[in-house]
């Protein structure tokens, strides 16, 4: 009895401190600031302004900023406690990329907390290219580059983004620019390599975009945006985790951190050139490139009413899909059907390439010998940067008179024909019927009348069947809880992910999707994609331990690392992957 007394004594002795601590939280908003981590940038880099609040949410008018482009980070909070005063800091980030060179300025940043207004100090930050460093002395940079910066117009070029990366990253987000004045069509990535740039090694990552300039004059491409978060390692803890020996990772000592950060290509200035004027009367065809043309005509020789097949071919590199059909002239005798245009276009590292056909049915009127004249193509040759003409060799077709026509016989209506004289024969069962044939008076005996009741009966008897059907599908359907459903995508993504015939950058999608639905299963709830920080909240209302919460975050880390920081298939352990990635869903989903 006084063993529980004792505890009801220092039970409400806590209680009275935590409301003691609770009622001494003071909130005060005059220590409002703004800190940027870096005060002087290259144009190509970006600076991480973090508004301090201390107290709680409130408004930033950020609308005053207007040398750099403000995209938001989030808001990140935190409290101390302190001699028992209990203080709440709230902090607003905003990534900032210079729009401009020289000395720009952040102005004073109104903000308004609890009814009140308040005026952070402003900031100067310098925007120089002597700022820029040598490329092999960073972690990551990024370059653009264009095969070509005078091209004509209708010329395609190659625009490519470049991610130098020698570390891991996750959350990489690309931002590509508006093409203004060009068409534009991203194509097929190929896969990372190594590049070595002033003794460091890096995995270089390409996006490319094939580009056709629509008009002359001077054009200016806007910088491609990449934001992503640099993972870096916090220092060894000497306090070994309780995991087991499967997890000995060096990617999971002591955990990891990420750091926000933007980067950005130089703009690009492009000179696009008009094509010359033509000196000859052909008619140019619109292609600018480098083209050959091809003519068949078959059968050469037909009769008179029948079709022969025109097929022109034009293949080569270039605008080859704005090729259109070449004019033919075709003599007297004749009558046109041209067929719906094929084409067998592909966008590669070289731009535009393949070939486009064209054929028409030439119909023959009249007999007789035909020549066809030469058909033609004038394209802009962009080897010599003149126009040049293609053009096929005659065709001939010999048109034949058609056969003789029979002369049709007529018959009466009651007198058959010989042909279907020929062909009546006398009906004979070779199998007997499914059912007897009834030749008898019998086969014209009344039946019996058909029940309504029953009629209706069977009628209904579907309409049941299927509703019966649908209400047991919703009662399965409802009987499923979310958690079910999520532990069935986890396994399902699991064995996707462990086939081998599939890329790498599919398997580590897959392992994703796995470890993120045992999350979301965990949890008892249904869900696609989180963040980190929401996951690892998603992980904290389940009661998870903090060791257990760290590891899932940290695959989920590394996996993302993986598929877009550039990681070649050859350097990297599909089967350990798999196997650390299948434990620890385990571990969320026994």
């Amino acid at each position: 009895m006084q063993r529980n007394k004792n505890h009801n004594d220092i039970f409400a002795s806590m209680l009275i401190g935590i409301i003691l601590l609770l009622s001494s939280t003071r909130v005060a908003a005059d220590d409002v600031t703004a800190t940027v981590d870096r005060v002087l940038l290259s144009p190509e880099e970006s600076a991480l302004l973090s508004v301090i609040v201390p107290g709680g949410d409130a408004q930033v008018d950020i609308a005053v900023i207007t040398d750099f482009k403000v995209i938001p980070q989030g808001t990140s909070s935190s409290i101390q406690v302190i001699n028992g005063q209990v203080s709440k800091e709230a902090r607003y980030n905003y990534a900032l990329l210079p729009l401009k060179e020289g000395e720009l300025t952040i102005p004073a940043l109104t903000v308004h907390l609890d009814g009140k207004t308040y005026q952070t100090d402003p900031i100067r930050i310098t925007v120089s290219r002597t700022k820029e460093t040598d490329p092999g002395g960073r972690p990551l940079f990024v370059e653009a580059q264009v095969s070509e910066a005078s091209p004509f117009v209708g010329q395609q070029i190659i625009y490519t983004f470049l991610l130098y990366n020698s570390g891991r990253i996750a959350n990489a987000g690309l931002q590509p620019p508006d093409f203004d004045g060009f068409t534009s069509q991203e194509i097929k990535r190929k896969e990372p390599y190594r590049k070595v740039v002033n003794g460091r090694e890096y995995m270089v990552t390409e996006v490319s975009y094939i580009l056709v300039p629509l008009k002359p004059g001077r054009m200016e491409i806007p910088p491609t945006v990449l934001t992503c978060d640099l993972v870096k390692q916090r220092p060894r803890s000497t306090r070994r985790p309780p995991f087991d020996s499967f997890f000995d990772d060096s990617f999971f000592g002591g955990g990891t951190q990420l750091e926000s950060r933007i980067f950005k290509t130089r703009p690009l200035k492009v000179t696009v050139r008009a094509l010359p004027p033509e000196k000859e009367a052909t008619s140019f065809s619109g292609l600018v490139g480098r083209f050959d043309l091809q003519v068949q005509l078959s059968p050469n020789k037909l009769k008179a009413g029948d079709s022969a097949t025109l097929t022109i071919t034009v293949t080569g590199q270039g605008n080859i899909m704005d090729a259109e059909m070449p004019n033919i002239k075709l003599p007297d005798g004749f009558k046109v059907y041209p067929d719906k245009p094929q084409d067998e276009v592909v966008g590669g590292p070289n731009g535009y390439s393949g070939k486009k056909i064209f054929r028409s049915a030439l119909v023959a009127v009249a007999p007789g010998i035909y020549r066809i004249p030469p058909i033609g193509l004038r394209y802009f040759d962009i080897s010599t940067g003149e126009y040049r003409s293609l053009e096929s060799k005659s065709l001939s077709l010999e048109v034949v008179p058609a056969d003789k026509k029979e002369e049709l016989e007529v018959y009466g209506p009651m007198q058959p024909s010989p042909s279907e004289r020929i062909r009546k024969k006398k009906v004979e069962f070779s199998e007997r019927d499914i059912l007897p044939v009834k030749d008898g008076l019998d086969a014209i005996e009344n039946q019996a009348d058909f029940s309504p009741f029953l009629f209706f009966i069977l009628i209904l008897i579907p309409a049941f069947l299927s509703i019966g059907g649908l209400l047991l599908l919703g009662v399965v359907r409802r009987d499923k809880k979310p958690s079910e459903i999520m532990v069935a995508k986890a396994r399902k993504a699991l064995k996707k992910a462990h086939r081998k015939d599939i890329p790498h950058v599919e398997c580590l999608s897959f392992l994703h999707k796995a470890l993120m639905a045992a999350v979301f299963a965990k949890a008892g709830m249904q869900g696609e994609a989180a963040t980190y920080a929401e996951a690892a909240e998603i992980l904290k209302q389940a009661a998870l331990p903090g060791e257990t919460i760290e590891q899932t975050i940290a695959m989920l880390m590394r996996i993302d690392s993986e598929r877009y920081g550039g990681i070649a298939e050859k350097d990297w352990n599909r089967d350990r992957l798999y196997e650390q990635t299948q434990a620890l869903v385990r571990r969320l989903i026994p």
